[in-house]
């Protein structure tokens, strides 16, 4: 190294002197000839001994680093070698010369809300995006454990698909966990819809069309837990029908009711009476916006592909729902497919 130095100072100094031969204002055509020679050497030999002088990680990459050194030398004489040697070299080797010690911050990651106050409102829908994620990417059992306990502060309908994609979790304690808060959940239903069917015996008319529309909401939603077209979930489905049929004889023009008629016989893949039930709730003042997404899904299980884009278009602002925000974005980028909506 102490070579390379005094070699590099060398022909710093040539270097300087051949530029004195250009600055006398008589100075011939000759002497320029000598200047651009001894210049052009000068600088031929400073690049690759400057090389000498860098880090290893630097004269890895020799060819560039030759090059910048020769391109700096021969645009700027005399300067260009002065810059390199005082304040390159040492910028490169000594980086930090005051030896202070760099303090690296690993945040943590941030702690997942438990209540919907905490994970706030307008943001729910985001929130459950990112528990599905943390569920399906997160290499930490105890994440995914935390995950699933998080689940609470959701909606039945976003929590759900959350605690079901849990139950294949490969870890035991995430697994139970999963299962324990939808068994929570199926016993609050029992709970319920027991104490309702105990009343519905003696209720007078008005109660009666009451305690049949919760019952037809509590037998629906405890079909959501039970695995898609499973002998459960068509059981709870056609009780929940039962209900729904039952509070429509006191009130035929209820749009709700019909809304959710529609909704139990498309999971029962009655399709052309969910579709008729889905046409009396439009008739009868139920947003066709909210209608949209489930007409799509009728559509793609009768094979009318080209109808599902349009379906989920009209959908507006429900395209925000669960599930269907990746689906419109699918069928509006493509022709068909082999996703359920």
């Amino acid at each position: 190294m102490i070579i390379a130095w005094l070699f590099c100072l060398v022909l710093l100094v040539l270097d300087a002197a051949a530029v004195t031969l250009v600055l006398d204002p008589h100075a011939s055509a000759s002497a320029t000839l000598r200047f651009a020679a001894t210049h052009a050497v000068a600088c031929l030999l400073f690049a690759p001994a400057l090389l000498a002088l860098l880090p290893a990680r630097y004269r890895q990459r020799a060819p560039g680093a030759v090059a910048f050194a020769f391109v700096m030398a021969a645009v700027l004489p005399v300067l260009g070698m002065a810059g390199l040697l005082l304040f390159l070299v040492p910028a490169l080797r000594w980086p930090n010369p005051a030896g202070r010690a760099v303090l690296w911050q690993h945040p943590r990651p941030p702690s997942l809300p438990d209540s919907p106050v905490a994970a706030g409102g307008p943001a729910r829908g985001s929130w459950a995006a990112g528990l599905a994620g943390a569920l399906q990417h997160s290499n930490d059992p105890k994440r995914r454990a935390e995950a699933v306990i998080s689940t609470l502060s959701l909606d039945d309908p976003q929590a759900v698909p959350l605690l079901r994609r849990a139950l294949k979790d490969p870890e035991d304690e995430v697994r139970l966990l999963a299962y324990a808060l939808l068994n929570r959940k199926e016993k609050q239903i029992e709970v319920r819809t027991r104490k309702r069917l105990t009343k519905l015996d003696t209720a007078l008319p008005e109660e009666a069309f009451l305690l049949h529309k919760a019952l037809a909401h509590d037998y629906w939603e405890f079909a959501q837990l039970a695995t898609p077209l499973s002998s459960s979930q068509l059981a709870l489905c056609a009780r929940a029908r039962e209900h729904v049929l039952a509070a429509l004889q006191w009130r035929p023009a209820d749009g709700g009711l019909h809304f959710l008629l529609g909704r139990v016989l498309l999971a029962e893949r009655s399709l052309d009476a969910a579709s008729e039930a889905f046409d009396q709730a439009q008739a009868l003042g139920v947003d066709h916006r909210q209608v949209a997404p489930l007409r799509a899904a009728i559509a793609f299980r009768a094979g009318r592909y080209t109808e599902v884009k349009h379906r989920l278009r009209a959908a507006g602002a429900c395209r925000s729902q669960p599930g269907f925000g990746k689906i419109a974005a699918y069928w509006e980028g493509t022709g068909h497919a082999a996703v359920t909506p």
